[in-house]
């Protein structure tokens, strides 16, 4: 014969887990989470010479396409290296980028490279903590949610108004842009607004 306190005993534990296990994923899924990903690739070598530099530039549907192509020195032998980018029209960084991916494709095709990589995932519930991204001229947000510029961590003043660095990256097709601006803090508020992006 079973015992029948026993199996309400049971129903009523189960009943409990049901409930909390309930209200832990419902307070879980109202929460905005972001994986923050940082990766560093260091390259056990470097390019100690650069010679013979072209560069081609050709349209590509709406952007341009940049390609570079140079003799460069590395560990006393010459090599070729080539990198390419697609920019806008209004980029004046296309080439620099494209030599820059050029010189670390070279280096990870001859030298050993170490790859670090660190994540770490972000979560609440507050949107006005929410970090910004793909930020326009006259976005507005707390200083919390602007990714402040690591080499110009100081505030300024501009016109009477205290002001800042940041930065903000973006996808574009294949690539991330990471772009520099500056955020003013609007009177006495927590509030900070785009002033320049660049």
């Amino acid at each position: 014969m079973v015992n029948k306190p026993a199996i309400v005993k049971h129903k009523k534990s189960m009943l409990t887990r049901s409930i909390l296990t309930a209200l832990f994923l419902s307070t879980t899924a109202s929460a905005e989470c972001i994986m923050q990903e940082k990766s560093v690739n260091t390259f056990n070598g470097s390019v100690d010479a650069i010679d013979n530099i072209k560069r081609d530039i050709v349209p590509s549907g709406n952007e341009l396409k940049c390609t570079v192509r140079f003799r460069a020195k590395v560990n006393n032998e010459w090599h070729t290296a080539v990198g390419e980018h697609n920019y806008t029209n209004g980029s004046r960084q296309g080439c620099g980028v494209a030599m820059q991916k050029a010189e670390q494709d070279l280096l990870s095709r001859l030298t050993n490279n170490h790859i670090q990589s660190q994540q770490i995932m972000v979560c609440h519930d507050d949107d006005s903590q929410m970090n910004l991204h793909q930020t326009d001229i006259g976005t507005v947000g707390n200083l919390s949610q602007y990714r402040l510029h690591p080499n110009y961590p100081e505030s300024f003043g501009y016109n009477g108004t205290e002001c800042r660095w940041f930065l903000d990256s973006e996808f574009v097709e294949k690539d991330i842009l990471t772009y520099e601006g500056i955020i003013c803090k609007i009177g006495n508020s927590n509030q900070w607004s785009v002033i320049d992006k660049f």
